[in-house]
């Protein structure tokens, strides 16, 4: 049995990078061997071929060599192996593109067997914004759409791809490679209508970048969807089998960033519903944050201080428990105390 640690972890560690989760490949090993090595070892889907052990994934190979294996990765910058030495194996060319900072396909007909790697290129494009996308990429990229198999893909694998993406150092190159590879449909279709790819896109580059990662994630997917309407970002979460969180604060995105870009043009009304809306939805510092980014007007500090002065209104008892004549009176009296505090300070 001859073990190796392949992929990611062996290209950061050449490029100097800190590496992230670590995936072997395992050559010259059934399944009772491996198991005989590696006994507390669990499996991961349906083949039989990929164990956990120790929080690491290990694949059990059928190549002959590692050679044979590294020759059916996706890309050249990850066809790449480590031995138990130390030793670096690479597939043709993969250590001239990670010098020459390439992004290229291994071969066109593995990206063929499986559509994934499309999306997953995309991801890596934006986790390296310094590598150059080849010809060789978009085409083998293109040849996939035109098999007409991504529609194929598991919902929960695309919706992965993109949330890696939202956390990624570039996260609008997510969309433009996979628009220029055509591969924005069939799971992100809306971005395709119009080329709003691009407003989506230049969206997320803009959105701020908090260290702390879901916080970034959240606020990219948020400013990919203030390029969408309200119902269009709804569908496109729950597509992607996002987080209940994910899809509500984005379909939220969509149908109040606009109004707060352009918060000083905004009726009373408006305000008065919008303002506790976000905070009900304990969404309100986001929404401030990301507007800004979009180019909000200095009218965005206004609505913080309108944000406290709706929410100081409160409904005398006999006005509460109504149903639908409590919620309009709330919202009546929200906008009188709103237009109030506009009144005196002009």
């Amino acid at each position: 049995m001859r073990v190796y640690l392949v992929g990611g972890a062996v290209r950061d560690r050449l490029l100097g990078r800190d590496c992230g989760d670590r995936d072997w490949v395992v050559l010259d090993a059934d399944k009772d061997g491996f198991l005989a090595a590696y006994p507390r070892a669990r499996p991961v889907g349906r083949k039989g071929i990929t164990w956990i052990w120790r929080g690491e994934e290990y694949t059990l190979s059928e190549a002959d060599s590692i050679e044979e294996d590294l020759a059916t990765r996706d890309l050249t910058i990850n066809a790449l192996a480590e031995d138990e030495a130390g030793r670096v194996t690479a597939a043709p060319g993969a250590l001239d593109d990670l010098k020459a900072k390439l992004l290229r396909p291994v071969a066109e007909a593995n990206f063929l067997a499986d559509p994934l790697r499309a999306v997953r290129a995309a991801r890596l494009a934006c986790c390296f914004p310094d590598f150059e996308v080849t010809d060789e990429l978009i085409q083998a990229m293109r040849a996939v759409a035109e098999q007409g198999d991504l529609a194929k893909m598991a919902a929960e694998r695309v919706g992965m791809e993109t949330r890696k993406a939202c956390a990624s150092s570039a996260p609008g190159r997510y969309l433009s490679l996979l628009a220029h590879g055509h591969c924005l449909r069939p799971w992100l279709w809306e971005l395709a209508e119009g080329e709003r790819w691009r407003i989506a896109a230049a969206n997320m580059e803009a959105a701020p970048r908090p260290d702390n990662k879901e916080e970034r994630e959240l606020l990219r997917w948020m400013a990919l969807c203030a390029a969408l309407l309200p119902g269009e970002a709804q569908a496109l979460g729950k597509r992607l089998k996002l987080t209940v969180e994910l899809r509500r604060a984005g379909d939220t995105a969509a149908e109040t960033i606009p109004r707060l870009r352009d918060y000083a043009t905004l009726p009373p009304e408006d305000k008065a519903w919008l303002l506790p809306m976000l905070a009900a939805r304990n969404l309100a510092p986001q929404h401030f944050q990301l507007a800004r980014a979009l180019g909000g007007n200095t009218a965005l500090d206004r609505a913080e201080t309108d944000l406290q002065t709706a929410l100081d209104v409160k409904l005398p008892p006999e006005w509460r428990e109504l149903g639908r004549q409590s919620g309009e009176e709330i919202l009546r009296r929200r906008t009188e105390a709103l237009k109030n505090e506009a009144g005196e300070e002009a």
